[in-house]
């Protein structure tokens, strides 16, 4: 996992990790809890982005994201492309960023937002085509 911290940026990419090493739900949740404690003052905000692309962050994750949103007034880019996130996920993120105004990146690519019977992230499948908010 490429993990990286600096600028106020948190990266936690799992591109390069076998899928039993990404990150999943159950740790988002709690990392999203102490995140959120600490955000409310934009000087001592610890991140102003945070990438979790290419993780396992499913409709349950997401969730957490959206509430995190509507308590995270310094977050101005999100990167969660390549995970998870389903139809469901992906409605409550966007219902958090109609009511949030320092979110101006949101990555959603390659999750399957539309279709739950479609796998986006299949390599072998060319039609690729995610919806995205």
């Amino acid at each position: 996992m490429f993990i990286s911290i600096s600028d106020r940026v948190l990266q936690l990419v799992g591109n390069n990790l076998p899928v039993t090493d990404r990150v999943v739900d159950e740790q988002i949740i709690p990392l999203l809890d102490v995140l959120s404690h600490l955000g409310h003052d934009p000087r001592n905000a610890p991140f102003v982005a945070i990438n979790l692309s290419w993780n396992k962050v499913k409709d349950i994750g997401a969730n957490a994201f959206a509430r995190f949103l509507l308590d995270s007034p310094c977050l101005s880019s999100l990167d969660l492309s390549g995970n998870d996130i389903g139809p469901v996920g992906g409605g409550k993120i966007a219902e958090a960023i109609s009511m949030q105004t320092s979110l101006v990146h949101l990555n959603l690519n390659g999750n399957p937002l539309g279709n739950p019977q479609h796998n986006y992230n299949d390599p072998n499948n060319h039609s690729n085509k995610p919806e995205n908010i």
